[in-house]
């Protein structure tokens, strides 16, 4: 069972999320509960799934992400739905495994988010590591990110 934010309502109690790699313990609201969830805890937690998927390469847990018109955008690239944004992930997991991200730094605002992230990759094939510094923006709209707009820069190393 892939873990979903559609669950996301506007009241929480725990409850665990499921990936296809194992176990999440995830803040994740549910009705009934007698709280209101902190936004920043729901983008926090869409941020470390995010995370999460690409490490383990679980290309449906990210698109799980999205709402139907969601999009995934890179540069000169951009998918709309989950399934064009899986098809996306899996052609690049197919060639591509993460094997690093790096949350420097992350602001929220309502729902929107702006991350900072070192990323790290391997080329299955030849074995070539790549670095990346990349800033991310993120809008959500009701349970699901409705943007993901990253600016990627390459030439740029960290210390």
């Amino acid at each position: 069972m892939t873990a979903r934010i559609a669950d996301i309502s506007s009241t929480f109690v725990y409850r665990r999320a499921f990936s296809t790699y194992g176990l999440l313990a995830i803040i994740f609201p549910t009705r009934g509960a007698t709280q209101t969830m902190d936004p920043s805890v729901m983008m926090q937690t869409v941020i470390q799934l995010a995370r999460r998927a690409w490490l383990q390469g679980d290309g449906q847990a990210f698109a799980t992400l999205f709402g139907p018109t969601g999009e995934f955008i890179v540069p000169g690239q951009c998918w709309q739905g989950p399934e064009a944004i899986l098809q996306a992930c899996q052609t690049f997991m197919a060639t591509h495994q993460v094997t690093a991200i790096d949350i420097r730094n992350v602001v929220i605002q309502e729902n929107r988010a702006m991350v900072e992230w070192s990323w790290q990759e391997v080329e299955r094939s030849s074995g070539q590591v790549s670095t990346a510094e990349d800033a991310i923006a993120i809008d959500i709209q009701g349970t699901h990110i409705q943007r993901w707009r990253e600016y990627i820069d390459t030439d740029t190393k960290s210390p």
